[in-house]
């Protein structure tokens, strides 16, 4: 019995920890389809591009701090720059058109990738002061680093619940989700909202590519594993809802880790028959807003 309740333990951490990578990753997307209208399928392959970019300056002898700000700061300028060259032209098209365009630029990160650092698997080592373990008692550990990414994740989510509650951008921001033309129509400039949102969204997707990358292995295509399962969480938490971001995310991440170990078979379907339930009985999801278009 004790043996059961350790291995339910070990289990429901590894739910969070999953379920908060999520997080992470989902609420830029949310926000960018919420405010810009605009599907990105290449969420991921930013994702992918900063777990790179911090695995390249490890590569380099960088301190990991100094990998992440550098990381960081190219994808805030690519962002930056794809938003005013592609994406910004895109909230005027049809949810097709984005769907197609942002699949090919998933083909071309995914080439981009396999020429720089080669189709092989990498992988990159925890650091040394994260590497420990905790005790959670008979006599059983639980990694330190995946601890921290959870803690990461509730730190990522507090962060962002005071930028959209208590700032003015933020409040722009939750106007642009609600209706993005009345929210023009009072002055808001939508194409600098839309931007910085983009830009956000993009480095939080980053982020939690570097957050990840000690955890999984880095690999071309490695963004597409997370943009379903952050698909699943946008839809279900409803478009532009942090707090549903939150729920949903955490739901994910624990059915999917439990229904791996109960039913590994049948992991995936489980996710989907669970997800699908709700949305039957909630189509607007969990938290669901009227997205004006």
């Amino acid at each position: 019995m004790d043996e059961f309740l350790v291995s339910a333990c070990v289990q429901v951490l590894n739910g969070f920890q999953l379920g908060f990578l999520y997080f992470m990753f989902a609420i830029g997307l949310s926000l960018i389809l919420g405010v810009m209208g605009v599907v990105n399928l290449a969420h991921g392959s930013f994702y992918m591009l900063g777990a790179y970019l911090f695995y390249a300056g490890l590569q380099a002898r960088i301190p990991p701090i100094l990998s992440v700000l550098a990381a960081l700061a190219a994808i805030v300028a690519l962002s930056m720059a794809s938003e005013k060259t592609i994406f910004r032209s895109l909230r005027d098209r049809s949810h097709l058109d984005q769907v197609l365009l942002t699949y090919g630029l998933i083909l071309i990160a995914n080439e981009v990738i396999t020429m720089v650092w080669g189709p092989t698997i990498r992988s990159i080592d925890i650091p040394d002061a994260l590497s420990g373990s905790v005790s959670i008692g008979f006599d059983r550990e639980y990694p330190l680093y995946r601890l921290l990414v959870s803690v990461v994740g509730i730190v990522v989510g507090i962060s962002v619940w005071l930028l959209l509650s208590f700032t003015r951008i933020g409040i722009q921001v939750r106007a642009g989700v609600f209706d993005r033309e009345m929210t023009s129509a009072l002055g808001v400039d939508v194409n600098l909202v839309s931007l910085l949102v983009f830009g956000f969204g993009i480095v939080l997707a980053a982020f939690a590519g570097i957050v990840a990358a000690p955890i999984l292995s880095l690999y071309p295509g490695m963004g597409e594993t997370i943009l379903i399962p952050a698909i699943m969480v946008v839809i279900l938490g409803g478009l532009g809802s942090l707090k549903g971001a939150f729920v949903a995310s955490i739901l994910v991440g624990m059915v999917e880790t439990i229904g791996r170990v109960t039913l590994p078979e049948l992991s995936n379907v489980v996710i989907y028959l669970v997800v699908a339930a709700i949305l039957y009985l909630r189509p607007e999801g969990l938290f669901g807003a009227r997205i004006s278009k």
